[in-house]
């Protein structure tokens, strides 16, 4: 999913900041904050770091995209 991603961050670059974590590695405590069950996941946060969307497993460009959308001002 990592191409998408690499696009949907092409097109938002300079409204949205996008983290890659490795849940094993440094991202095991934000995977057991965000209650996260599996890989990949995805969730967004608003300016106030309140998840406004989030997505469990394979998700198509269009749904990413549209969970960008929602969540921008």
């Amino acid at each position: 999913m990592r191409p998408i991603v690499n696009g949907l961050e092409d097109q938002y670059d300079d409204r949205i900041t996008f983290q890659y974590l490795n849940a094993v590695e440094e991202g095991q405590g934000l995977f057991q904050e965000y209650n996260l069950r599996g890989h990949p996941s995805y969730i967004i946060l608003n300016a106030e770091g309140d998840v406004v969307w989030r997505f469990v497993g394979e998700v198509p460009r269009e749904t990413l995209e549209e969970g960008i959308e929602e969540s921008l001002p």
